[in-house]
């Protein structure tokens, strides 16, 4: 199994990819589960996952002395 749960998109400024091309790419690199984990922000793009992929829903929120990674995320953490 490949996977990765820590990806980043356009939408948190350290990534140029799109998350649509995100998905596309762990496809074809072999990789069934990812979690695209932005930076203060949640985008929902399950309905861009294939039926053979696993999608973790998360972002990456700051903390004190560094970043954590948080599953699960169902709204934009910065609107709360």
């Amino acid at each position: 199994m490949i996977a990765d749960f820590h990806i980043h998109s356009h939408h948190s400024r350290c990534s140029y990819n799109k998350p649509g091309w995100i998905v596309r790419y762990s496809g074809k690199r072999g990789m069934r589960d990812i979690a695209i984990t932005d930076h203060k922000r949640f985008k929902d793009i399950s309905n861009r996952i294939p039926d053979d992929m696993v999608y973790l829903k998360a972002t990456e929120i700051r903390m004190g002395r560094g970043d954590i990674l948080a599953p699960l995320v169902e709204d934009d953490p910065v609107k709360r």
